[in-house]
């Protein structure tokens, strides 16, 4: 799971689930918005080897208040949304007061998970104190309990919290630009008791810095570029096979950036053509540099079937350690990948045929081969 990047906002969301990984910690509600990359992300995405997932959560309504409550078998929640002096702000939350449906998933047995999640937005956009300018701030919280009335059994329990802020700028040129802020954390433990398992605590926090732009040519096609600074600490305790429990704090940045340019000028043919360059690994030290090229077209032959294809190189080595042995993962710690290790990477090749025959009806029939490389896991026997 951890090859898997959720952004919402541009933050990313390091546990995005609820209930042993049944429901999204993200309202439907709050989304505006989603872009789903399988594989073949392009060049602006960076830290994972598998799928994107982008989140965009909804401005609020400028013209008037409005409030939204429902209650199902399993949440309650409540949506606000309203105008602010020069813009808007929304809030939404969930909390879970029963779990008539987790019981569906367990043979009606019960599942003594209890969840929240909570979601805040202020946008502000003045022409007389900045032309064409926005700004957003907002943040995230979710929690999640799994506490058995057993001593014989683990409980469980993880959080994450983040605050982000944007700045998105139109200037007179084609050229669009944001700077994003964000601080991103989460925690999880594992609470062994008496029943024999190994005791797990881990503790993350991000900062990042970004800054994008995109300029758009007259004839449609456009150049896109950016930079990211990202600080990273995570502390784990782990147990191993003899019950000595061990920490280990790491801290590190990482340094990149991309460039891409998109051919957009022909009806028939496109392509996105870019790479991504990291100056450091979150290690640190020794030779961090790596690069990541990406290309995808699409050739469209008649205006109802097109050929698509993608290929790109991917980097990471911020992972989360999982047991092998374990049917279902509930929580999964992060941890840096040490400097005695090859960063895990991944080479992507897709390829694939779109036929839409009418404009609400289309068929996809897509290929994937993917190559991984230097796959970390933990070694627990070790003491």
């Amino acid at each position: 799971s951890n090859e898997n990047l959720v952004l919402l906002d541009n933050t990313t969301i390091y546990n995005p689930y609820h209930a042993l990984g049944i429901f999204s910690a993200l309202d439907p509600d709050m989304i505006s918005s989603m872009e789903f990359y399988k594989g073949g992300f392009p060049s602006e995405y960076a830290h994972r080897l598998s799928s994107v997932l982008k989140v965009v959560t909804k401005d609020g309504n400028k013209n008037s208040f409005g409030a939204k409550a429902g209650i199902s078998l399993l949440t309650a929640k409540l949506f606000l949304e309203g105008p602010i002096p020069s813009g808007s702000f929304i809030i939404s939350g969930r909390k879970n007061y029963s779990d008539a449906v987790l019981k569906k998933f367990r043979n009606n047995n019960s599942i003594p998970a209890d969840f929240y999640d909570l979601f805040a937005k202020v946008n502000y956009s003045n022409n007389t104190f900045m032309q064409d300018a926005k700004f957003s701030l907002s943040t995230f919280m979710s929690g999640d309990k799994i506490m058995n009335n057993n001593p014989r059994r683990e409980d469980f329990k993880w959080d994450n919290n983040t605050i982000a802020f944007n700045y998105f700028q139109v200037s007179d040129s084609p050229l669009f630009y944001q700077l994003d802020l964000s601080y991103s954390t989460f925690s999880g433990e594992r609470i062994p008791n008496l029943s024999g398992g190994k005791g797990v605590k881990n503790e993350l926090s991000d900062f990042t810095m970004r800054i994008d732009f995109n300029y758009v040519y007259d004839n449609k096609d456009e150049l896109a570029g950016g930079f990211k600074i990202s600080e990273v600490h995570t502390t784990l305790t782990l147990e191993n096979f003899r019950g000595q429990s061990t920490t280990t704090n790491t801290r590190g940045v990482n340094v990149s950036a991309f460039a891409k340019y998109k051919i957009l000028r022909f009806a028939f043919f496109g392509a996105d053509i870019g790479a991504r360059v990291h100056a450091t690994r979150f290690a640190g030290g020794g030779s961090s540099f790596f690069i990541e090229p990406r290309t995808s077209f699409t050739l469209r032959f008649i205006p109802e079937l097109a050929l698509k294809g993608s290929w790109g190189i991917y980097m990471q080595d911020l992972v989360t350690i999982s047991d092998e042995n374990e049917v279902v993962s509930i929580f999964e710690p992060w941890v840096i990948t040490p400097l005695y290790l090859s960063p895990s990477s991944a080479i992507h090749y897709i390829s694939g045929l779109e036929f839409t025959p009418t404009p609400n009806l289309s068929f996809n029939l897509e290929g994937y081969y993917k190559i991984m490389h230097n796959l970390a896991i933990v070694n627990d026997q070790k003491y």
